[in-house]
């Protein structure tokens, strides 16, 4: 069995933050937001567009880390189609 994970590139500048997905045949998606330092690590909240969805998204980054070799946070988000908890 083989899993593809998705691809991404982010870009956080002057208190924003930018995330873009590539899930393949799923679609891509677009996440955009403030970004805060939040001791170590930062948080966001924002907007996220998905191709195909009904319309936006709301999503919230806790414990969020970004550099050029890595992403993480745990997330949650809420939209039309779906409540979603995680970590990413």
């Amino acid at each position: 069995m083989t899993t593809e994970a998705p691809s991404a590139t982010s870009t956080v500048t002057n208190g924003t933050l930018r995330l873009v997905e590539d899930n393949g045949p799923g679609g891509i998606c677009n996440w955009n937001g403030n970004y805060t330092q939040a001791g170590r690590n930062g948080q966001s909240t924002g907007t996220v567009i998905c191709e195909g969805d009904p319309g936006p998204s709301t999503y919230t980054f806790t414990q969020l880390y970004v550099s050029s070799q890595a992403f993480s946070a745990n997330w949650t988000a809420s939209g039309p189609n779906c409540n979603a908890v995680g970590r990413i």
